[in-house]
């Protein structure tokens, strides 16, 4: 089952020449200096509710990795996919997570290389390593925040938190419930933006 749904579901959307067709252990990275790389994980009934559609799942995944990526200035390059996938999920949802996750994936312009997909005894577990290249000579950093300097912010505060409220109470608020189930971000030219700063 593991393997079939790599051949079949994941290795078409790997098309990368790094990703060896994703029949190895390994990928081979695109790397290039000043290159930067972050993680997140999403964890069923913690980030997200059971009830949510896999294929949001999978653009949330997607998205909260990119925004780590385009707040230091630099363009999302690589991505590798870990997949802990329940027994009691039917089969076909996971052919709708590769849908969301293709889609999201192809926007961002990434390329899946590699990854790992193991069963779960509990909930869905989500995990992505996410490579980035810096759109100016060195990453944008936490460390050089300084004094009055210009802070940006996508979209308004507090949203994702409204949203969640709303799904957990069942109300019929697609704006807000859009908003957490796929954190919005500016777009593929925010990095720019970053990095001009």
């Amino acid at each position: 089952m593991e393997f079939d749904r790599i051949r079949n579901l994941l290795a078409p959307i790997a098309t990368s020449e790094g990703a060896l067709g994703l029949r190895d252990d390994v990928a081979m990275l695109e790397a290039r200096p000043g290159a930067i790389v972050t993680t997140d994980a999403l964890v069923e009934a913690v980030h997200f509710l059971p009830s949510d559609p896999v294929n949001l799942v999978a653009r949330k995944l997607v998205r909260v990795n990119v925004s780590d990526i385009l707040a230091k200035g630099a363009a999302p390059v690589e991505a590798l996919l870990t997949v802990g996938w329940p027994q009691t999920r039917p089969e076909h949802e996971f052919s709708d997570f590769v849908d969301g996750l293709a889609d999201e994936l192809s926007f961002w312009s990434i390329n899946l290389i590699g990854g790992d997909s193991v069963k779960s005894p509990g909930g869905l577990f989500l995990s992505m390593t996410l490579t980035g290249h810096p759109l100016r000579q060195a990453p944008v950093l936490r460390s050089g925040a300084g004094v009055a300097d210009d802070i940006y912010v996508t979209g308004e505060i507090g949203w994702g938190w409204l949203g969640l409220q709303a799904a957990l109470r069942g109300d019929a608020e697609p704006g807000a419930i859009d908003h957490y189930r796929v954190p919005q971000l500016a777009g593929r030219d925010a990095a720019k933006l970053v990095a001009a700063h």
